[in-house]
């Protein structure tokens, strides 16, 4: 049997989250336990894992679910301009939506540029 536990990957392109910096701010404040300090270290280090892990998997939702309506978006417009000129708040929608699209390949590109160096 392997008792080793199982290694935890943080990712640098959590930090450019908006709300990583309170989430983990919440885990610690919100961490009780009364004992020796080198076990308080480590059940403070595996609830923020914990954590951690529930925000980022929450996050993967959210990003792939607007992902998803951003890419049904720009398919819709992309429509619409091929039988007539958008209009002024189309293309705002049409530049977000690609903005967004962008910053979520990136944060997925970061993502995956640091696995393969590890």
């Amino acid at each position: 049997m392997d008792f080793v536990p199982i290694p935890f990957c943080f990712f640098n392109s959590w930090l450019d989250r908006y709300d990583y910096d309170s989430i983990i701010k919440q885990a610690c404040s919100s961490f009780t336990f009364a004992g020796p300090p080198d076990l308080y270290l480590i059940e403070k280090l595996r609830h923020i894992k914990s954590v951690s892990k529930l925000w980022i998997n929450d996050i993967k939702v959210k990003e792939e679910n607007t992902f998803n309506s951003r890419s049904l978006d720009i398919q819709n417009l992309d429509i619409i301009l091929e039988t007539r000129e958008l209009l002024e708040e189309e293309q705002w929608t049409y530049k977000e939506c690609k903005a967004g699209l962008r910053e979520l390949k990136d944060h997925k590109n970061k993502d995956v540029r640091q696995r393969s160096r590890a």
